[in-house]
């Protein structure tokens, strides 16, 4: 009776350790299946469930294979199986990834020497001057999306204004005001004469003025979204259209005039405190800036507005008949042959449309999404 129970035993520990030998041998093939980018659809995988995916591949595909594999259980067979499995594994991998080689492991010495030496096959960094292009690309060539006007869209532009509600309206619009009244008594607006000088000078000065709203805005929403891993709803586009712009319409007016040193002083001072306000008043309060924009916006309306009579009534007579620079007529897709009037028409039509932007977004919360699509 003991000789019969000891000899039971000897059997079950043979046939355990068979079975646990067949279980890791299928475990280590699940997961070649598994490397090459292939899932299972039940539990591990066999090799003969990788080798008759490979077989269904290329149209060669025998059910009876299953019964042969089966009969395959002494040691010699099993190791002559793994090794089978590995090469079906690497050969599925290249089909499956062609884009993918797997490199055998290097030190931090020997992939900075390989990728330094620049033979052929290998990643090397380009050269500056390998990437640099011989000549400039004309200003407004690479630009962002922003809308194109038609005609009937140019002359349709006319002076609006919303009327504030509210304490946080009032604060903008008031704030606007006294801004507006300030530098127009003293840039000689008010009761100076509208020359060609004067006129360059106010439209530059207010120009490198008018994009720092639209980048700040953009920037703290970027922040935001960043810090919060929220999304931003489409906001930060829209006023990086806004902001490059802005941009453009200077880099058109230095077309015409390039101001002295002066002036330059001038534009970084004011610059420098505009940034710094406009950022914390941003953090506090979007509505209010989106609302101070708006009005802004509303004021270079009337501004570009009077321009376009003078311009039309011939009280500046060297721009009655003057071609447009080349870069506003590529910028706006303006036809050939456009004056200095179609150009200001231009930036007025831009101004309106910031205008209706900055107006709409302060009248709605902040989660709100965007309606305004990129380039409209």
């Amino acid at each position: 009776m003991a000789a019969a129970v000891l000899i039971e035993s000897l059997v079950f520990r043979r046939l355990s350790s068979q079975a646990l030998q067949h279980f890791r041998s299928s475990f280590l093939g699940a997961q070649k299946f598994v490397h090459v980018g292939l899932q299972p659809q039940h539990g591990f995988c066999t090799s003969f469930q990788l080798r008759a995916s490979q077989s269904k591949a290329t149209g060669s595909y025998n059910p009876t294979d299953r019964h042969a594999d089966s009969e395959q259980t002494g040691p010699n067979s099993r190791r002559e199986e793994v090794a089978s499995e590995a090469e079906v594994a690497k050969e599925v991998s290249d089909q499956a990834l062609p884009h993918f080689k797997i490199q055998k492991e290097m030190s931090s010495q020997e992939q900075g020497m390989k990728m330094s030496s620049g033979k052929k096959g290998e990643f090397r960094y380009p050269e500056p001057d390998e990437l640099v292009p011989k000549e400039a690309p004309a200003i407004g060539v690479i630009s962002l999306p922003h809308p194109i006007w038609s005609r009937e869209q140019l002359d349709s532009v006319v002076v609006a204004h919303k009327a504030p509600k509210g304490f946080v309206d009032w604060c903008a619009y008031l704030s606007v005001q006294a801004l507006r009244k300030s530098f127009d008594l003293t840039s000689g607006y008010t009761f100076g004469k509208k020359n060609e000088a004067n006129w360059l000078r106010r439209i530059i000065f207010l120009e490198t003025v008018a994009g720092v709203p639209g980048m700040m805005g953009a920037m703290v929403r970027h922040l935001k979204s960043l810090r919060s891993l929220k999304r931003d709803n489409g906001w930060i586009h829209t006023l990086l259209e806004e902001a490059e712009n802005e941009r453009m319409h200077l880099m058109v007016a230095l077309q015409i005039k390039q101001p002295g040193k002066l002036f330059r002083l001038g534009a970084v001072v004011t610059q420098g405190i505009f940034v710094n306000m406009f950022f914390l008043a941003y953090l506090a309060s979007p509505k209010f800036c989106h609302r101070f924009v708006g009005y802004l916006e509303e004021e270079a309306v009337k501004t570009y507005t009077t321009l376009l009579d003078d311009i039309a009534s011939g009280r500046i007579p060297q721009w009655t008949d003057r071609p447009a620079p080349k870069i506003a007529i590529d910028y706006w897709k303006l036809p050939e042959g456009a004056t200095f009037y179609d150009m200001f028409a231009a930036i007025r039509a831009d101004e309106a449309h910031h205008r209706l932007v900055n107006h709409t977004l302060s009248s709605m919360q902040s989660h709100h999404y965007n309606p305004f699509k990129p380039g409209a």
